[in-house]
């Protein structure tokens, strides 16, 4: 189709960035700071997030938090610390460079980012995690498919073996439709997300999933005919928040994504492109994501909305561990 983009990289490794859009998320940031620097998150000040990512907008309140944070609770006390301590506060490694020098251990950062979140006071402009990849989960999946194809048909895959990809009718049960009774398969596995509703099996109430539908959607924005280069820098890193700036590639992103609540099985199967010229939420929508997300980043208003897609989420119950996947016999 028109937005495959086969042949294009599925993952880009440019790092991310978090930014604070209040003093409230500026100091929320600091105060997990510790947690952060364990997965390589590097709190940073307004100045280095401009460094990292030139064209962000710093709230004002943010700024002068972050410029005028109380000292932390005590001096390095060596060359090894005072190294550590400025490695996090100024999220730089190497002079003018945003990522943390080879060497610093999990601890150590830890250890750097308890002292500069240890004031009441203390606040960051961003979270900076060097490492981190933007993933285009629409190329991944089609790669994934290529490669499942490509390995039922190699050397290394019993004679015999093949993946064929069928798109039909929706099953509506797995006990009275013809195809899963008589189709001769070891198992039937139920990957159907958010419109697993639609399976007779699923529906009732004393046999549904404890899931909770949420819809939403997002844009592919590109560079304006005739506005010249991209605004966006191919080497920044994705920005993370509500919304989300996502690089595809070069001249690409990716900007999502609204949140709509009470999604029905309906909704779940007609995910995919839509057209704002003829769904009005899906224009409204792409004229929200684009402005909030301009807040943070202006330059983005150089850009307009290519794609709209619409998608449903399942998300299964909350957890102490988190929500995890339902995994199970049926």
């Amino acid at each position: 189709g028109p937005h495959d983009r086969r042949g294009e990289s599925i993952a880009r490794r440019r790092g991310t960035v978090r930014p604070a859009r209040n003093l409230k998320q500026a100091r929320d940031l600091a105060k997990h700071a510790p947690l952060s620097a364990a997965g390589g998150g590097v709190a940073v000040d307004a100045a280095t997030l401009r460094r990292i990512l030139p064209g962000v907008v710093v709230p004002e309140e943010v700024e002068s938090a972050t410029r005028n944070r109380a000292p932390t609770d005590g001096a390095p006390t060596d060359a090894k610390e005072k190294e550590t301590t400025s490695r996090v506060e100024d999220g730089t490694g190497r002079p003018g460079e945003g990522v943390p020098r080879r060497g610093t251990n999990a601890r150590e950062r830890r250890a750097a980012a308890k002292r500069t979140s240890s004031s009441p006071a203390a606040a960051a402009a961003a979270l900076h995690v060097p490492g981190g990849v933007v993933l285009d989960s629409t190329r991944y999946l089609r790669a994934l498919w290529n490669a499942t194809r490509l390995l039922a048909s190699s050397d290394r895959t019993p004679r015999g073996c093949v993946a064929r990809l069928r798109v039909e009718r929706a099953v509506r049960s797995l006990t009275r439709d013809e195809r899963v009774v008589s189709g001769g398969f070891d198992a039937c596995v139920v990957a159907c997300g958010a419109a697993v509703g639609s399976i007779a099996e699923l529906s009732g109430p004393s046999c549904s999933l404890p899931l909770s539908n949420q819809g939403g959607h997002v844009v592919e924005l590109v560079p304006k005919p005739g506005g010249g280069a991209s605004p966006w820098d191919e080497n920044a890193p994705g920005i993370l928040g509500a919304p989300y700036v996502a690089p595809l590639g070069v001249g690409r992103l990716l900007v999502g994504a609204t949140k709509e609540f009470d999604a029905g099985v309906g909704d779940a199967r007609r995910a995919g492109v839509v057209d704002p010229g003829l769904d009005d939420a899906a224009e409204e929508a792409a004229d929200t994501l684009v402005a909030d997300a301009s807040v943070t980043y202006p330059p983005l208003k150089g850009m307009e909305v290519d794609v709209v897609r619409y998608g449903v989420r399942a998300n299964p119950p909350r957890t102490p561990a988190g929500s995890l996947p339902l995994v199970g016999r049926i």
